[in-house]
This record gives structure tokens, sequence and C-alpha cells, in this order.
């Protein structure tokens, strides 16, 4: 008897953006889905199949892109923006920047919603104009909230809260992932922010995942149930202000925490929470796990999902 076929991470990503769609067009407020091609060929790898309502296809200018965005935004109406690559953000960069300065300053929260939906080409090394992973850079400068969930319950949560959620925040995906399988893994706990979920509890060590790690750490946690210990897995998103405290609280109570970036930031938020961490427990042990391009993809391997020595937990 063959298996079930799974539902893949595309797919399931895919649903949960056409179920909050179609959410959205049932309410009182207007909205707006546009992007490149999101109705014609591979509709963005498939990402915006099947979306309920009108989309409408627009041209290359990311910074006209963002611009209508907000102003749509700023007028009651809500925006979906689909964007083929991270990079292509980087153009769109002083919109984003100088509106939500101007819309801080005037202390005006926005009724209607504006979310930027992007691909993160995080396959290897894709070429100087698709290989951009720096999401929490990119939030960091805007000063504005990002997502980046694997696991399929924290998408279809993150999705159903966010996607017109007034305001203005960046929900990246994936593109390693669109054929694997979901992650499958029960959320035992979320922040009221959704910026830190929780999916395990356990007592050897904590472990705690930032950009598309959540798979690896998933892996590291049945990898070390597999000799008789147990952690902690949580996973974290570029949502400011950082409230990490139930993470350090349980690397205390663990003694080790293990924190997985593949941002590729020469600052990452890894380091920031070791050293909320190291402050709050001076004795635990910490060990990072940050993306280097050129090592990477130098020797093809998997940086995130280390052997168990070198994390020294077969002690």
């Amino acid at each position: 008897m063959s298996e079930p076929v799974k539902t893949t991470y595309l797919a399931a990503v895919n649903a949960a953006l056409a179920r909050a769609a179609s959410a959205a067009l049932d309410g009182t407020r207007p909205l707006v889905q546009m992007g490149e091609n999101i109705d014609k060929g591979s509709r963005l790898c498939g990402l915006a199949r099947n979306l309920p309502g009108v989309l409408t296809n627009i041209g290359n200018c990311e910074l006209t892109h963002a611009g209508t965005g907000f102003g749509l935004m700023l007028n009651g109406v809500h925006c979906v923006l689909y964007v083929k690559q991270l990079d292509f953000l980087l153009l769109a960069l002083d919109q984003m920047a100088h509106t939500m300065r101007l819309i801080r300053a005037h202390g005006a929260a926005p009724a209607a919603g504006f979310t930027i939906v992007a691909i993160v080409c995080d396959q290897g090394w894709q070429g100087p104009q698709s290989s951009l992973q720096t999401l929490h850079g990119i939030c960091s400068t805007v000063r504005a909230d990002g997502f980046s969930p694997v696991v399929r319950a924290e998408a279809e949560r993150i999705v159903s809260k966010q996607l017109t959620r007034p305001g203005f925040r960046i929900l990246a995906v994936s593109q390693r992932l669109f054929g694997a399988p979901a992650l499958e893994l029960p959320v035992l706990w979320e922040s009221e922010d959704q910026g830190c979920f929780q999916f395990a509890r356990g007592e050897d060590a904590t472990v705690a995942c930032f950009g598309f790690t959540q798979d690896s750490g998933a892996g590291l946690v049945a990898r070390m149930a597999e000799q008789g210990r147990s952690a902690s897995l949580f996973s974290l998103h570029a949502v400011a202000p950082h409230r990490w405290e139930r993470i350090v609280d349980d690397a205390r109570r663990t003694g080790r925490l293990i924190v997985l970036d593949s941002g590729g930031e020469t600052l990452s938020p890894a380091h920031k929470l070791v050293a909320q961490a190291l402050r709050a427990a001076p004795g635990i042990e910490v060990k990072t796990v940050t993306r280097e391009d050129e090592e990477r993809d130098a020797v093809g391997e998997d940086r995130f999902a280390p052997p168990l020595e070198e994390l020294a937990l077969c002690r």
C-alpha cells in the first residue's frame, strides 16, 4: 500500500495565502494583490497560484511597487505585493524606510495592511543578484516586522494573522524548501506578536532557529532524541522589539544554547540572542551556527546540520 502524498512547503504556504486573501475579500475593505506575472506562467513558481480575487500584473519597478502599496494602505485599502526575489526589495529600500519613518512621525496607525511576500533564493549560490537572505537586515533598516516560517502550522498562523493586519510587514518564503514536504510540528506556544514560536520542550539543550533553519533545528532535536537526549526548539522572526526572554529562561534551565541563523549578516541576531543569554546566565554553554556564503558554497555542506560531536552533545 503506497504512502499518502505529503503536502509540500510551497503548497502549504500557497493554501494559507489563498485562505487569508479569501477572508480579506469577504471583509469591509478592498484588497489589491499585485506582482510581476502573478497570473501568468509559473505564477512565481506556484506561490501565487489559485489566489482568489483580481490579480494585477505590474512592471519591473520595485520602488514604484512599494510606493503604490503604501499609498493604498494609507488610503484604507489592503495590499499584498508578491516579489520574485528578496534581492529586488533593495531597489525599494528608500521608499520603505522613509515612508515608515513618516508614518511613525505622524503617529497615525494605518487602518489597512500592506504585506510584501518575497521569495528568498536560498538553495545555494544563485548569482550576484539572487542570493540575498538578510531579511533581518532589511527589517532592521525599515523598522518593520518580518516573518520567515518553515513549520506548516507556524506558516498558517502567521499568514492568517499578518497578511492584511493594519500596518506594514514582509513575509519571506524559502525557495529551497518549495518541493520539500511541509514540516509538521505542533505549536506549543507562540508570542502575541508572533516573533517567537516554540515547538518542543527538552532538558539537555535549547535550540533557537533564525531564518529558514527550523528544518535543521528539528533534525538536530530528532538526532538528539535518538541518543536519549531532549531539547527545546524555538523559531524566531524579525519582529522588534525582540522579546526573547522565554528562550533565555529555557537556556538557563537546560544549560546549553544552540542558535542557527541562515541570514548571512556580519553581525546576526544570533549573536544578539547569545549575548542576552550570557548576561542572564553566564555559566551556560553556547554554540552559534551562522551562514558563511563562500565556505558553504565552496564545499557544498549543510552548515546548519553539523554533527552532534561538533555541538558537544554526545558527552
